[in-house]
């Protein structure tokens, strides 16, 4: 029987993040002995739930089946933990992925530098013209790049890269065909076409705020190194920094100015030993030695000559920290995949904000009453509600997802005026 469907079986199952395909294989020794074990005794093997066996029990195919169709009919690529293509530094996380979707060409990793790249969704000025820069410059001195494609410094980095002609690697916290956030459906399309995006979270998958930290993990395994450009202490940059540490990663953090929230993260980093970035030569140097065909030190001492580079990322993102002049061109070019295509809305349309409230959990609906519409607040306005700083970071995220309320420069959130579907 084909093995990849057995671990795309194995993963719709057990979902993502988690140690169960560490124990399962260590358990049984191949996908082939776990799928058609039915020995409920030796599917005990001390770390299922009776849950859990279960679903191992359960050898019905289709839903694989029909998903590894939709993905051949869609040109996406399902790398598996037996593939050749499969990174290695996958296969040496506790909680690697049984399967990863890819859209575009997943790169033979050995033998090449590749170097992760973090920050904040609130970007200054001057961090979105450093990750643009690094993006840029990584990629001229021979480098890959990883990132997540969020708003702010990722997003604008992979921008920096692909302005460069380089290759750069994004990971999803969602479905392969769901393209968030919506304003980076543009650079999603453009990566694809000369490089690779990726995730663990099966078609269909909607973002959703628990997503995205499991995804950070991937993130900061695919790059030799991990660099933070801006994030306060709390931030997510901060999590993937903490998870690349136990990965034995290399840390570079670039310093910023000191009582200032956004330069908190970095500055931390570099206290506790993270390598000061100033430039790509900073990073591309500490790899000479053991990747000089590969690498061009004096390639990425070249910044990119035309200004209006430093525009591209604000043009898509109004949360950047700027009053600069948006001269986002609506018409500009871009060769489209031929999927996931999106339906034009007229004005009317666009302008009608409707959500619907099935969407949000207990909590979601006790923080969301508690906020007053039009008024800007952070988590801390909310911890009276008995909630901590980073669950209602999470609940806020998940508000803002699912079209609730609006997010704003500086951690700020205000209650959107909406109208029920």
């Amino acid at each position: 029987m084909d093995n990849s469907l057995l671990w795309l079986w194995l993963s719709l199952h057990f979902g993502e993040g988690t140690r169960l395909y560490r124990g399962l294989l260590d358990h049984f020794g191949s996908i082939e002995r776990i799928y058609e074990s039915d020995d409920i005794d030796a599917l005990g093997c001390n770390i299922l739930t009776d849950t859990q066996r279960s679903k191992l029990l359960d050898k019905n195919l289709s839903h694989a089946i029909e998903i590894r169709q939709w993905c051949i009919d869609n040109d996406i690529s399902i790398i598996t933990y037996a593939d050749d293509l499969y990174p290695h530094s996958f296969t040496l996380l506790e909680d690697f992925p049984a399967v990863f979707y890819c859209l575009g060409n997943f790169p033979e990793l050995e033998g090449e530098v590749s170097i992760s790249i973090v920050g904040t969704r609130r970007m200054s000025v001057r961090g979105e013209r450093m990750a643009f820069n690094l993006g840029y410059t990584l990629a001229k001195g021979g480098a890959y790049t990883v990132s997540g494609m969020a708003l702010g410094i990722d997003s604008t980095a992979q921008r920096g890269t692909l302005a460069a002609g380089g290759f750069t690697i994004a990971v999803l916290g969602s479905g392969i065909n769901v393209i968030y956030p919506k304003a980076n459906e543009d650079i999603y399309y453009k990566i694809a076409e000369t490089g690779a995006v990726i995730t663990e979270y099966p078609p269909n998958t909607p973002p959703n705020a628990r997503n995205f930290p499991v995804r950070n993990r991937l993130i900061s395994a695919l790059g030799l190194g991990l660099v933070v450009v801006e994030g306060d202490e709390n931030s997510g940059s901060m999590i993937t920094a903490r998870r690349a540490k136990k990965q034995k990663k290399d840390i570079f953090a670039v310093p910023g100015p000191g009582g200032e929230f956004l330069s908190a993260g970095p500055n931390k980093l570099i206290r506790e030993g993270a390598i000061v970035v100033e430039s790509a030569v900073d990073i591309l140097e500490q790899y000479l030695d053991v990747y000089s065909c590969t690498l061009n030190l004096s390639a990425a001492k070249v910044l990119p000559k035309r200004k209006e580079y430093y525009k591209i990322a604000s043009q898509y993102d109004d949360n950047r920290i700027s009053s600069g002049e948006n001269t986002f061109d609506p018409n500009h070019k871009r060769k489209k995949l031929g999927l996931f295509t999106r339906k034009k809305e007229s004005s009317e349309e666009k302008n009608k904000v409707t959500v619907d409230f099935s969407l949000m959990t207990e909590d979601e609906k006790v923080v969301y009453d508690a906020m007053e519409e039009g008024k800007m607040i952070t988590a801390d306005h909310l911890t009276d509600l008995g909630y901590d700083v980073p669950a209602l970071s999470v609940i806020l995220l998940n508000l803002e997802i699912n079209g609730f309320i609006d997010s704003n420069p500086g951690g700020f959130y205000v209650k959107k005026k909406i109208s029920e579907e």
